[in-house]
């Protein structure tokens, strides 16, 4: 019996994840296009950000995936990987200008939550990751519009290109 079930399951599971990565990648190619008509278009400065990408490739991204692996695998008494998100968006919120406090809220609610499991609040382990993949979620989102709201307080529309009738 659940040899028959779990496949079913697994295929349901894919397809929702399927079909949520597909409408994630069409949301977000609509937001460019908005941003790209409405700001212009952005260009880079060059080696603005060089040292930043080299650190985030090098350093965060590989923590990020060891402290997700200790989570899983060694399953302490910490959540590690929210430990280290915070960590990194704390680091990321500072490289960028420290000019947006919601970061430091998100940074904030996920070493809360990375240490909630030391007081019996919350799973350790493979059971804490649909939380821990929840609120990284809805930390996205939220910090996505209120990026969105600040963008669109300090920069001006480009003007349109089509002359006024």
């Amino acid at each position: 019996m659940t040899e028959e079930v779990t496949p079913k399951l697994l295929q349901k599971n894919w397809d929702l994840t399927v079909s949520f990565c597909l409408l994630a990648l069409f949301v977000s190619s609509a937001l460019g296009r908005y941003y790209k008509r409405t700001f212009g278009q952005v260009r880079a400065l060059d080696g603005q950000h060089a040292r930043r990408d080299t650190i985030k490739w090098l350093l965060v991204y590989p923590a990020l995936l060891v402290a997700f692996l200790v989570d899983v695998y060694l399953q302490p008494q910490i959540l590690v990987s929210e430990i280290a998100w915070a960590i990194a968006i704390l680091g990321y919120w500072h490289s960028t200008g420290r000019g947006r406090g919601h970061y430091l809220w998100a940074s904030a609610l996920l070493m809360l939550i990375g240490l909630a499991p030391a007081a019996g609040l919350a799973p350790s382990g493979r059971a804490s990751m649909s939380l821990f993949f929840g609120l990284l979620g809805l930390i996205y989102v939220v910090g996505g519009v209120l990026d969105h709201r600040e963008l669109r307080r300090l920069l001006p529309p480009v003007p349109s290109e089509s002359p006024l009738p």
